[in-house]
């Protein structure tokens, strides 16, 4: 259960590692692009071999970043479900750690994949409306950057660490031996930016008016809350507002 501060600091650093990966092929396009005829349409002659290899180096991030995000939350919910049981003990370090890299070794090839042939057709798409018109190198660059740039970075960064922390909440409740009924809660962060995908799941849990957790969309800033009923009685909240913000407690209302 990262705090939005931890939660950020992966979302950081996953952005910054891709933002190295899309220049590396922003420059790698340009070279390839490099005589002086060069039209628009000649993006459609990109080779394969340059969205595989996109796709692997994407793909050796996304693994390590999002097992990292994947494991603290798992971790923390673990932690939590625990030390609010009598009778079950944490889980250890290796069968979180062989979880995270198994969801991971197959999600993160998918994503990277999906995020190499999203550029290689807007590409061609753009190769398609105008494809003698002459542009330069930089004008290469320019063009490749809105799929290969700090944007399209930063939005894979928020999506897929959402989508991580999402994931491994709710393994750690559903491969638990407690005897606890969990549901889950959608909260927004509840300011002038939540859209109008979110706003209307705020506070409802599961089977209302959602289905699938956080992310609802690219760039989503929800996340979930869990309420664990207990056998004896008790109920626990896995989150509170300000433990979200700072790391701290404090009640939740509903």
């Amino acid at each position: 259960m990262p705090d939005l501060v931890s939660r950020g600091k992966f979302e950081s650093r996953l952005a910054d590692e891709l933002v190295v990966v899309f220049a590396k092929y922003q420059l790698e396009i340009q070279g390839l692009l490099s005589s002086f005829d060069t039209t628009l349409g000649d993006l459609k002659k990109l080779p394969k071999s340059l969205y595989d290899a996109l796709q692997a180096d994407l793909t050796q991030i996304l693994e390590q970043v999002l097992i990292e995000a994947y494991i603290e939350a798992f971790t923390s919910m673990d932690g939590f479900l625990a030390d609010n049981s009598q009778t079950t003990a944490r889980r250890g370090a290796l069968f979180i750690i062989n979880d995270a890299e198994q969801w991971a070794s197959f999600y993160a090839p998918k994503l990277a994949g999906q995020i190499a042939d999203v550029t290689k057709t807007k590409l061609r798409e753009i190769a398609d409306r105008s494809p003698l018109l002459p542009i330069s190198g930089l004008g290469i660059r320019n063009v490749v950057r809105p799929f290969l740039g700090l944007s399209r970075a930063q939005l894979v960064a928020r999506t897929e660490v959402t989508n991580a922390i999402s994931v491994a909440e709710g393994r750690a409740v559903s491969t638990s031996s407690q005897d606890i009924i969990a549901t889950m809660f959608w909260f927004t962060r509840d300011d002038e930016r939540v859209c109008i995908i979110c706003e209307p799941r705020h506070k409802k849990p599961r089977g209302t008016n959602w289905e699938m957790p956080p992310p609802a969309h690219p760039r989503c800033r929800c996340f979930p809350f869990w309420k664990i009923e207990y056998s004896d009685g008790r109920i626990v909240w896995s989150r509170t507002l300000v433990e979200v913000e700072l790391g701290n407690a404090q009640i939740l209302e509903l």
